[in-house]
């Protein structure tokens, strides 16, 4: 397994926070807290870099010894911090763990062949979805 370039135990920052949408300024965004959210309806998961999800999943397979993906209730469990600060809704998970299954599952070179600046993201993908074969 390859050598992380920096230490796991520290969380990277989180990116900015996004301007939110024009919205009625009476009503709050609907969050796990305030406001119960359809299922079916996507909250899409704002301001996390990929970085700290794939370190969080990791962490949460060393802990449990199985990946949040491969149960729909461990994944509500997974991400149920997440949501109680608003970002984003179970639906909203799934799509972002799709999203960073797909990013570098076409990437054929090895770690050497990363953008030097996305390297630590490749070697943490690696970690969780390299040897899965998804």
């Amino acid at each position: 397994m390859a050598e992380l370039p920096f230490d796991l135990n520290r969380s990277p920052p989180l990116s900015p926070e996004p301007e939110p949408p024009n919205r009625d300024p009476g009503k709050q965004p609907a969050t796990a807290i305030n406001e119960p959210i359809q299922e079916q309806e996507v909250v899409e998961v704002p301001g996390l870099i990929d970085i700290v999800v794939l370190k969080d999943m990791i962490e949460y397979q060393r802990a449990l010894g199985m990946y949040p993906f491969e149960d729909q209730h461990r994944m509500q469990a997974y991400s149920s911090h997440w949501k109680r600060f608003g970002y984003g809704n179970a639906a909203g998970w799934k799509v972002k763990i799709e999203e960073l299954r797909n990013k570098y599952k076409d990437h054929t070179g090895g770690v050497d062949e990363i953008d030097p600046r996305q390297k630590a993201e490749f070697i943490m993908w690696d970690m969780v979805f390299g040897n899965k074969g998804n």
